[in-house]
């Protein structure tokens, strides 16, 4: 939404330039976001691609700069919203449940001093999240942009939970939701089993709960 991406034919690089119309994106916050990233999800080492900033001078914003990233091939028809794991390696599978699992213990986190991050993979196509089809390796392809906890978490201490029928929540509404599905995609985990689940029972009512899974169906993720 905030930048464009390019790349040549036959290129092993994509760059991406971003635009003038989100100064809250800079330098400093795009690095400390990929670092956090890579800490984050340290035990999948190939989860995240490598990423350079060109900068044109010293002190150039990042509007004016160029992130060079590595490719990675992805087909639409591996989309994680609509391939059958059945077709995937298991070595795929493994990834793609320590992916989901280390999110989730990162949506657990409730710190307020130090509210959790987790990566944008929201996006109604999944393309963010993607099968690279050389090697099998699930791949985090945008790194910017992260969504914060903290709000989450703030309503937790205050002992309320997220409403996702409001606009203003519409964010961790659809990360709620994308998170639901693929745990019961790919890990064959329940309804129930979810609405168990301490990770998300504490920021979700049960009608809340309701309201995503139809959501999820709404949008064609139905199991």
């Amino acid at each position: 939404m905030h930048s464009k991406v390019f790349r040549r034919e036959n290129s092993t690089y994509v760059l991406q330039i971003f635009k003038e119309d989100a100064p809250e994106l800079t330098v400093e916050k795009l690095n400390a976001e990929y670092v956090y990233l890579c800490r984050a999800y340290s035990a999948m080492p190939t989860l995240i691609p490598r990423q350079c900033l060109r900068r044109p001078y010293v002190g150039a914003s990042l509007q004016e700069s160029v992130l060079v990233k590595d490719y990675v091939p992805h087909r639409t028809e591996l989309a994680l919203t609509t391939v059958d794991p059945a077709e995937l390696d298991a070595t795929t599978r493994q990834q793609i449940a320590q992916f989901l699992s280390i999110t989730r213990n990162l949506l657990a986190d409730t710190s307020a001093d130090q509210p959790s991050m987790v990566p944008d993979f929201i996006d109604p196509d999944c393309a963010n999240l993607v099968i690279d089809i050389r090697t099998g390796d699930l791949k985090l392809i945008d790194t910017n942009r992260l969504i914060s906890t903290r709000k989450p978490a703030r309503l937790y201490a205050e002992g309320q939970v997220l409403d996702v029928t409001e606009d203003r929540n519409f964010i961790h509404g659809l990360l709620f939701r994308r998170m639901l599905f693929l745990e019961m995609k790919f890990l064959d985990r329940s309804r129930d089993d979810l609405m168990r689940d301490p990770a998300y029972a504490r920021y979700l009512s049960r009608a809340g709960f309701e309201t995503l899974f139809a959501a999820s169906e709404a949008a064609g993720e139905s199991l």
